[in-house]
């Protein structure tokens, strides 16, 4: 692969999914279940397989499973994370609007461009209330 065509939104959307989980425990990397840029790559990685032209060994059908799969780990930890800060904010208008976060994040829907909108507005409203990684 040549850098000039690497795309860089593709390592910040996984550093920007391990740094909300980090924020919302207060917790260093694997420092709590999900808090690991590896798993919204695994997610990533599922998605570009099921993109023409990869080539795989695997049927379409399991593809897609993997894909499923890999989403729903990162939904269920984002929704966690989501629950946890909500514990810590005590800002009525915060924590309704990580209320509708969390449940934009439907069990049947594995939209990425979701996933990303909850994880940067999500992120803004942690940030907004001094939640930090460490």
């Amino acid at each position: 692969m040549q850098l000039a065509n690497f795309d860089k939104n593709f390592i910040m959307d996984a550093m920007e999914y391990e740094c909300l989980v980090r924020m919302a425990y207060g917790c260093g990397r694997r420092g709590s279940p999900g808090a690991d840029a590896d798993i919204y790559r695994r997610m990533e990685h599922a998605l570009n397989h099921l993109s023409p032209p990869y080539i795989s060994t695997k049927s379409k059908e399991d593809l897609e499973y993997d894909y499923r799969v890999a989403t729903a780990k990162v939904k269920g930890y984002i929704a966690d994370a989501i629950e946890k800060a909500m514990k810590e904010i005590y800002n009525a208008e915060d924590k309704t609007k990580l209320q509708e976060l969390k449940a934009s994040l439907h069990m049947h829907e594995y939209k990425k461009d979701t996933i990303d909108k909850v994880i940067d507005e999500a992120s803004d409203i942690f940030l907004k209330h001094g939640m930090q990684a460490t």
